[in-house]
């Protein structure tokens, strides 16, 4: 069994409780609520520059990441921090099939949003979905980046019980400062890999937008990350003993 569905199913209820949900629910809806107050107070400012600039801004480097650690970074890490792991590792469950039933809900749930909050900011301040694909090469790289912060995110909550601090140390020092500021450490930055992504499917020109990453680069890296995350987030698992989470 790959996917265990009362693991699949656990998980849902957990992302769904009112602790939860509401910060990632109020996350996803930001940026469409500044997209509105600029459409209704920010004057004759191109569409898709103004566009641009959140996305590059608000929702890639800030939006997106935080709605991945809280979704990822919880999916195994609060049981963990709680000592509730015990009763889901002591079942005669599979580990893989424990992992996938977790990641199977927080990652493309991380996606989804973040595609809806780069998708509603856009319709909002181009009144549509423009003609230069801008909006929607900014919702597939959303959705791109959201699942690789939470798969990255889950396996952090795996290796240690401080992965939320973990994960906001990293998203403020690594892709906040380091992999912005030096071109040597763009390799290395989902954002990085997100706004390449975006740069390939839309069709403005380079006073709009432009990654710095490389398409093919960026590709490579993810496909790379996705395989390590997965593959540290299944070998702690599977070595994982109960009593580490008591």
């Amino acid at each position: 069994m790959l996917v265990h569905p009362a693991v699949a199913w656990l998980t849902t209820r957990q992302l769904l409780t009112r602790r939860r949900a509401i910060p990632v629910v109020a996350l996803a809806a930001l940026p469409a609520a500044i997209a509105l107050m600029f459409a209704i107070w920010g004057g004759e400012r191109a569409a898709a520059g103004l566009y641009a600039e959140l996305v590059t801004t608000l929702i890639i480097p800030v939006v997106v990441p935080l709605i991945g650690l809280l979704l990822g970074g919880t999916a195994f890490g609060t049981e963990l921090e709680e000592g509730t792991a015990i009763h889901l590792l002591a079942r005669p469950i599979p580990r893989h099939a424990i992992l996938f039933g977790k990641a199977i809900v927080a990652v493309p749930a991380a996606a989804l949003l973040g595609a809806i909050a780069a998708l509603a900011c856009g319709v909002i301040i181009a009144r549509g979905f423009g003609d230069d694909g801008l909006i929607l090469a900014s919702t597939a790289a959303s959705a791109a980046a959201g699942a690789l912060y939470a798969l990255l995110f889950l396996a952090v909550g795996l290796v240690t019980r401080r992965g939320m601090l973990i994960g906001l140390l990293y998203l403020a020092l690594w892709e906040g400062t380091l992999a912005t500021a030096f071109a040597g450490t763009r390799v290395l930055s989902i954002r990085q890999y997100a706004l390449s992504i975006m740069d390939h499917l839309t069709a403005v020109g380079p006073e709009v937008f432009a990654a710095p990453l490389p398409l093919s680069t960026a590709l490579w890296m993810t496909a790379a990350v996705t395989t390590a995350c997965a593959a540290l987030a299944l070998y702690r698992l599977r070595t994982f003993e109960v009593n580490e989470s008591t």
